[in-house]
């Protein structure tokens, strides 16, 4: 599995009012299990932004 880690940009998780690093562990396991997690990733590169949509399109859950 790759690491978040790899994409040099900042990206934020954000669920309801509450805006935390995606890169941090501690941060995503304080959101407990929420419905919704918007990932934001700060970067206009779009070569950067489809890599980041393919990783993480892999952990997406159906209903």
């Amino acid at each position: 599995m790759k690491s978040i880690d790899k994409y040099n940009y900042d990206i934020d998780a954000v669920c309801g009012r509450y805006v935390i690093d995606a890169k941090s562990i501690m941060g995503l396991l304080s959101l407990g299990i929420p419905k919704e997690i918007f990932i934001v990733i700060h970067t206009n590169n779009k070569d950067v932004i489809s890599k980041f949509e393919e990783d993480i399109f892999k952990w997406k859950v159906e209903e």
